[in-house]
């Protein structure tokens, strides 16, 4: 959806990505992308349904005025975020990579990242064996990554339940959890390492690259 306003946006709070061209005249200037996301199928439904004033007050008072009032928008689509994990990422010479194997809550951006580690370790497996459509390869690719993305996707599921939902005791015991692994070093920095690929059994193509090693990769320093 493209949206116009009005007014400055306020510095580190604005939800949409600037819709400009080089060179573009003021009104192009004061344009913008939006997606977001909304807790339930009927709520996505109600905000399809407003005609475009009402959304764009209502718009404009749930993002705090960070876009400046916003004073027109493109037509609204709406589509439910369903979490899939394929039966087999592997056929017959076929391999299934990214979202053709996985699609997972976009939550902190993992979707890409095991999409990406999808790729390198496929041709990771295709450069050790010289055949793309070899069987041992891609039986070697599936065992490698099933069991990762599995995690991740289960780890994505339960911080979108435990934010997303729930009353104030489960928000209590979601702040004090939050409160305990920020304090518990060790285990903080591997689940930041885990959450930012930098941990875990990864293809060489994903692996840090050593200080001064002129592009071995290895371990990283933090």
């Amino acid at each position: 959806m493209q949206l116009r306003h009005r007014g400055a946006p306020r510095r580190g709070r604005a939800p949409a990505l600037p819709a400009r061209r080089a060179g573009g005249d003021a009104a192009a200037r004061r344009r913008a992308l939006l997606a977001g996301l909304v807790p339930s199928r009927d709520e996505a439904e109600r905000l399809v349904a407003l005609d475009e004033a009402a959304f764009c007050a209502e718009l404009s008072e749930a993002t705090g005025h960070a876009l400046g009032a916003v004073t027109g928008a493109t037509r609204r689509r709406a589509f439910p975020i369903v979490r899939r994990h394929a039966e087999r990422y592997t056929g017959a010479r076929v391999a299934l990579v990214g979202d053709a194997a996985h699609t997972i809550h976009p939550q902190a951006g993992q979707g890409l990242n095991i999409g990406l580690l999808d790729a390198a370790a496929l041709a990771e497996v295709v450069g050790a064996t010289g055949d793309a459509g070899a069987r041992r390869g891609l039986r070697r690719y599936a065992r490698w990554r099933r069991g990762h993305n599995t995690a991740v996707m289960a780890a994505m599921d339960f911080f979108h339940h435990g934010f997303a939902h729930g009353g104030p005791a489960r928000a209590g015991l979601r702040n004090a959890g939050m409160l305990v692994a920020d304090r518990s070093g060790p285990a903080k920095r591997l689940f930041t390492r885990l959450g930012a690929g930098l941990a875990g059994d990864l293809p060489s193509l994903a692996r840090p690259l050593r200080a001064g090693s002129g592009g071995t990769p290895g371990d990283d320093p933090l």
